[in-house]
């Protein structure tokens, strides 16, 4: 893979982001690529424990990671960042970490579904 990019998955909560970040890990792993997710969850108990979940707060949780991932990708790992990132202008802000690398940014809106199983 010529050119260097973080894919930045957001979403609501629930709607299938770690999961997706799992799956296109594995993918990078089968291709002997190296990555790593960043999800907020995650570090929401790290990096991120000293923050609510305020608008200020929230913004700086995603600068946060957005660096984070920057580093990695300097390190030639590719960041997948998991994260609900409900403001335009927070995306925005992290995509501007990246200048000169690619910034994938997918919405993820996988509807839950409900399995009742009679006995």
């Amino acid at each position: 893979m010529a050119d260097k990019f973080v894919v930045w998955l957001t979403g609501l909560s629930g709607a299938g982001k770690s999961t997706l970040a799992a799956g296109l890990k594995k993918h990078f792993d089968f291709l002997q690529t190296a990555s790593i997710i960043l999800d907020g969850d995650a570090i929401r108990s790290g990096l991120n424990a000293d923050l609510g979940f305020s608008r200020e707060d929230r913004r700086e949780s995603l600068r946060r990671m957005a660096e984070v991932a920057r580093l990695f990708l300097r390190s030639g790992i590719i960041p997948i960042v998991a994260a609900i990132s409900p403001y335009a202008e927070d995306r925005t802000a992290a995509r501007r970490c990246f200048k000169d690398d690619i910034f994938i940014e997918v919405f993820v809106r996988c509807p839950l579904i409900y399995v009742s199983i009679e006995t």
